[in-house]
């Protein structure tokens, strides 16, 4: 059976992962374009103020979601009863594609989605144009308010299932039996297990904020873009001469996310083991 799952496993992510980095590196490297192969295009990266700009913006739009949607399902789960049971409805989130995310967005931010509508029926503004710009505006909101409907759910289900494990309801109890009040045994029991537990699942969603396409795409801002929709364009635009470029950028960006994955795996792992 672990034979198995090693093959599958191979198969199924290594090899395409592997062969995506060798077309990457080839295609960069202007190995079937030009007489002879070179790092020009990887060099050129240290100066592309817009590949690093967007680097910048993508790695602060991730970290932002993670943080938040973290806090405020912490917030939640204090709140909530710790046995209760998980709603159907909860789960809702998780059946959610990005790109069907990225549409709802839309409607919900847009200058005649349903919040302006709202707002306008409350009499808040006089047309629901004069609703504040959510979508491709400059500071992204749009992007990151549908980022973090999708991030939140997941670590509140989380949240609560971890909570309702056995081994927390007795370390949570046998601190109230010594004297703890409820402030104190969330700060200082409940809080820090949660944290914990959820580690890597909070390193899982900081890499898939940072690989989305979809959402940035239709709600983010056109003057500094996430760096996946400039790789893409890089790839697939009219400019041949940019193809390189942007292959360049697809392998230099998943390198540097394989880096920091690392990075922060291995943190975890030391503060694991202590």
């Amino acid at each position: 059976m672990k034979t198995l799952s090693g093959i599958t496993f191979i198969v199924g992510i290594v090899v395409p992962a592997l062969s995506a980095f060798v077309l990457s590196a080839v295609y960069a490297t202007g190995f079937f374009h030009a007489q002879e192969t070179s790092l020009m295009y990887f060099t050129e990266l240290v100066e592309n103020t817009r590949f690093l700009k967007s680097l910048g913006y993508t790695f602060l739009l991730a970290t932002a979601v993670v943080v938040s949607s973290t806090f405020t399902a912490l917030k939640i789960a204090q709140l909530l009863n710790r046995r209760m049971e998980i709603p159907s409805w909860f789960l809702l989130p998780f059946a959610i594609p990005p790109v069907v995310a990225a549409f709802f967005g839309f409607h919900l931010f847009s200058g005649v989605g349903l919040l302006s509508r709202i707002a306008h029926a409350l009499g808040l503004i006089s047309t629901p144009v004069d609703f504040p710009a959510l979508v491709n505006d400059p500071f992204g909101i749009g992007t990151f308010a549908s980022h973090f409907m999708l991030c939140m759910p997941f670590f509140l289900v989380y949240f609560i299932y971890l909570r309702n494990q056995p081994l927390l309801e007795q370390l949570e109890d046998t601190a109230r039996a010594l004297g703890a009040s409820q402030k104190q045994v969330w700060h200082h029991i409940a809080r820090p297990t949660l944290l914990h537990k959820s580690t890597p699942l909070l390193l899982v969603f900081f890499v898939f904020v940072l690989g989305t396409y979809e959402i940035p795409l239709l709600l983010g801002s056109q003057s500094v873009r996430a760096v996946v929709p400039v790789i893409v364009d890089q790839i697939k635009g009219y400019n041949l001469k940019a193809i390189p470029t942007g292959y360049a950028m697809a392998l230099a960006y998943s390198v540097i996310i394989m880096l920091v994955a690392a990075v922060l795996s291995k943190k975890m792992n030391r503060q694991h083991g202590a």
